[in-house]
């Protein structure tokens, strides 16, 4: 009866720990009407027929969650996600890399959502040899982006509209006019596995 009873524990209380912690984390469609949770899947359904990575969309979803973005900013910032993500998917194809990691897609729609275009970041992408990890090649491409915006600084004090150039939002995600955007740190986001399935 003894073991019994210890097999029954050892065979629930598992599934009742991971029941309780899903529970416990945040929705990322949490007080979505039905027709947002409709859209908002029907957007991670699109990323995942394209195999492109979900993790970034979870992420914008749960950013605006936190940030208390209405439904309808939480779906457009998923939306132009999904847009960034294959746009850098395309640009990695179209320069020789068939297969880029999910980590090389976030990390080239992190540099297009801070302003680098599809045409610069494939120009940059076509210099790597399709054998090797596109890590090198993005990160040079972000280093150059730095060294830009740093080359604005006005040479006596104040600041420069352009230094962040091609940035709607700070790095908070809040745009100028004060709504929601989610268009900074997929990549970190990203990285901690936000919203994995």
């Amino acid at each position: 009866m003894r073991s019994t009873t210890m097999t029954l524990l050892l065979s629930v209380v598992p599934s009742l720990v991971v029941a309780q912690s899903a529970a416990s984390e945040p929705s990322p469609m949490q007080g979505f009407t039905a027709q947002g949770r409709v859209q908002a899947e029907a957007t991670l359904q699109a990323a995942r027929d394209k195999g492109l990575p979900e993790q970034p969309l979870y992420a914008v979803m749960l950013e605006g969650q936190t940030k208390a973005a209405t439904e309808a900013q939480i779906l457009a910032a998923e939306q132009q996600a999904l847009v960034r993500l294959e746009a850098a998917q395309q640009a990695m194809v179209s320069a020789g890399h068939t297969a880029p990691s999910d980590a090389e897609v976030i990390r080239g729609a992190s540099l297009i959502a801070g302003g680098v275009t599809s045409a610069e970041l494939g120009a940059a992408l076509e210099q790597t040899p399709p054998s090797q990890s596109l890590t090198v090649a993005l990160d040079a491409l972000a280093e150059s982006r730095i060294d830009a915006a740093a080359s604005l600084e006005p040479a006596f004090g104040g600041t420069t509209a352009g230094a962040n150039a091609g940035t709607a939002a700070d790095v908070g995600g809040n745009a100028p006019d004060g709504s929601f955007s989610a268009t900074a740190n997929v990549t970190a986001a990203a990285g901690a596995g936000l919203g994995t399935r």
